[in-house]
């Protein structure tokens, strides 16, 4: 479903790590299943919405990109994701053994145009990194200029999609 700015809305339940179509590679292989969104919104005891519940988690995004190939060698050679499913214009890539946690697709077309600043949807989104000052270094090494303001350091991926970077609380 689509929340009022046309950002889908994927609802999921995963299921147990056992029992997932893993490859010797690495490669998962998932389906995606209809769900029959009128009938879940019956569900509502009431029809106010007030924001996400507390403690709800983002298990993942998916990003409408224009260039696969560009999204790989940033989120997979840069920032340091494993690629864990790729198909036909579609790479999904997470950090560990989840399924994925960031997607990219050009499903609705090679040639779309930048995000305007008045345009509604995504505006930015946060990535946060346990190494953070590395990946700054390897994104300047990689042409990427870093934008430090007030409300954070923020990077733009080759598609236009602005990143806030932050650092882990929790060092390793």
């Amino acid at each position: 479903m689509n929340d009022p700015d046309g950002n889908g809305i994927e609802i999921y339940a995963d299921r147990p790590y056992d029992t997932w179509d893993i490859s010797e590679s690495g490669m998962i292989t998932s389906a995606t299943n209809a769900v029959d969104v009128n009938d879940l919104l019956t569900e509502i005891k009431e029809p106010f919405w007030d924001g996400m519940p507390k403690g709800t988690i983002v298990g993942h995004v998916h990003l409408q990109v224009s260039d696969i190939a560009e999204s790989r060698k940033f989120y997979h050679e840069i920032l340091n994701f494993d690629i864990k499913t790729l198909i036909p214009r579609a790479l999904f890539m997470s950090r560990g053994l989840y399924h994925h946690q960031i997607a990219t697709n050009n499903w609705i077309g090679h040639q779309l145009d930048p995000r305007l600043t008045e345009d509604v949807g995504l505006i930015y989104y946060t990535m946060i990194f346990d190494n953070r000052e590395q990946i700054i270094a390897k994104l300047v090494a990689g042409g990427y200029t870093i934008n430090n303001k007030a409300a954070g350091v923020f990077v733009v991926d080759p598609n236009g999609i602005t990143i806030k970077l932050e650092q882990s609380s929790k060092r390793t």
